[in-house]
């Protein structure tokens, strides 16, 4: 990297050198800002501690963000730089209103990263990480604090996921009760995680909807209990119906199936192929041990052993895993990218799939995994298998968007979840939608990950708000508690 502060020229002044530098924190724990704490955890990891005599008021982690081909330049992490940078809302009031209350939204649970809307405008603030952690947790309870000092907010409504068990969920739940010192209770609106990334897009585009909202990722919760994550959404910044979504399979293992590539795989062979799946393992599928396989088959037998998933990055984790190309996601997103980096060029031709009538569609892959398998048991490279899945994916998601436009007449697209982060696939999506007339609306300094969730959270908490005192009001595609 290039140097980029006057202290850094100094050190290297110095001769120092080469020098690795990173963030000033152990894996997954929120960044040390304080001198102390920094000689008690950090000298364990690092060969030198460079202190100062200036209290550090904030600590923030960096940004992190991406150049696509075509020049544009997306935030996936929003942090140093970018936060507490306001979004403004103009051109929204008839949809969110201007004399409603303050909303703080809470986020997700991973990629934390909470946001208040009032007087027009929403600040996002800065990327916390996964609530999981403690220290992260007490991180997350501070962020927000400051926000509402600093901008002088009193939130008078907050905005939470679906999911009962989200350490952000607990945390509005427990403010709803008035059971955290200096908060008053407030009512707590609960907003369903792929609505909140659709609206988001909208929000941060200045589009009220409503649009198609194509929102893939790895897992978000259901109104049925199940993890989606492969949607086709009717949503405006109040509401949404589900239009489509990928079929589901079933999951091994609930979070582990997160982390261990594997399951997923598992899952996609035995829709595919039943009892029979373990015949149509590819050789070059990454190692697991045979006593995984067998308790995984013993599993696939009993629907109430699994977790319906229609998750899209759950389908590249498993594509990864058949490839070859990662055993397991040591770190998040590693069997995704090792996919999308594996892509070879020029390769145009893509899998098999099928969308089913009836409202809503499935989007229904196992045509391709019968294909998909086949290619690389017949010694198809991973690099051409990887680029033939993007394709597919691509090839039905415009799809899905060109029948949910046959049956509602919108021709806006919006595109939001982790899964855009893949260049390729967004690009891809990209083309195939503007080829087929849509406008495309995508994000740019909010992320698409669960980093922007909490602004889609505020504006659906604030639609909602509105609506629900107009004359004849009928929405409901949120929950109050």
């Amino acid at each position: 990297m290039l140097p980029y502060t006057p202290l850094h020229h100094l050190l290297f002044a110095t001769g120092l050198g080469p020098l690795v530098m990173t963030s000033g924190n152990v894996s997954d724990e929120p960044i040390i800002a304080d001198n102390d704490e920094a000689m008690t955890r950090l000298t364990q990891i690092a060969d030198a501690v460079l202190l100062h005599d200036r209290r550090i008021r904030h600590a923030i982690d960096d940004s992190v963000v991406q150049l696509h081909r075509d020049g544009r330049l997306c935030v996936l992490r929003r942090a140093r730089g970018f936060a507490p940078m306001p979004v403004r809302l103009d051109g929204l009031e008839e949809a969110l209103g201007t004399d409603g209350p303050a909303v703080l939204a809470v986020g997700g649970e991973l990629k934390s990263a909470p946001a208040l809307l009032a007087r027009g405008s929403a600040v996002l603030g800065e990327h916390v990480g996964d609530l999981k952690d403690a220290r992260v947790y007490r991180h997350f309870m501070d962020s927000v604090a400051g926000m509402e000092e600093l901008f002088d907010v009193s939130p008078g409504l907050i905005a939470a996921d679906l999911h009962p068990q989200y350490l952000s969920t607990e945390y509005a739940l427990r403010r709803h009760r008035g059971l955290l010192p200096g908060r008053p209770a407030c009512p707590v609106v609960r907003v369903q995680h792929h609505h909140a990334h659709i609206a988001a897009c909208l929000a941060e585009n200045a589009r009220p909807g409503p649009a198609i909202g194509l929102a893939c990722d790895g897992v978000g919760y259901g109104d049925d209990g199940a993890g989606w994550g492969g949607e086709v959404l009717l949503a405006d910044l109040a509401e949404y119906r589900r239009l489509g979504h990928l079929r589901y399979t079933p999951l091994i293992g609930g979070d582990a199936a997160a982390r261990q590539t594997w399951r997923p795989a598992a899952g996609a062979l035995w829709e595919a192929f039943g009892p029979d799946w373990r015949r149509h393992l590819p050789p070059t599928h990454a190692p697991v041990d045979e006593d995984s396989l067998a308790q995984a088959e013993t599993l696939l037998a009993s629907p109430v052993a699994t977790i319906p998933s229609s998750s899209l990055g759950r389908w590249f984790d498993a594509v990864s895993w058949l490839c070859g190309l990662a055993w397991a996601n040591t770190y998040e997103g590693q069997a995704p990218m090792a996919l999308e980096a594996a892509v070879e060029a020029g390769i145009m031709q893509s899998y098999p799939f099928e969308l089913s009538a009836g409202s809503p569609f499935l989007i229904d892959l196992r045509p391709m995994v019968r294909q998909l398998t086949a290619d690389l048991i017949a010694g198809v490279s991973p690099g051409r298998v990887a680029a033939k899945f993007h394709n597919t994916v691509s090839g039905f998601l415009v799809a899905a968007a060109v029948r949910a436009r046959e049956g509602t007449g919108v021709n806006v697209a919006a595109l939001s979840g982790g899964c855009f982060a893949n260049r390729v696939l967004t690009a891809g999506v990209c083309k195939g939608l503007t080829d087929e007339g849509f406008e495309v609306l995508m994000h740019r300094l909010v992320p698409c990950n669960d980093g922007g969730v909490a602004l889609g959270q505020a504006v659906v908490a604030a639609g909602q708000w509105k609506r629900k005192r107009e004359p004849n009001d009928v929405s409901g595609s949120a929950r109050s508690d």
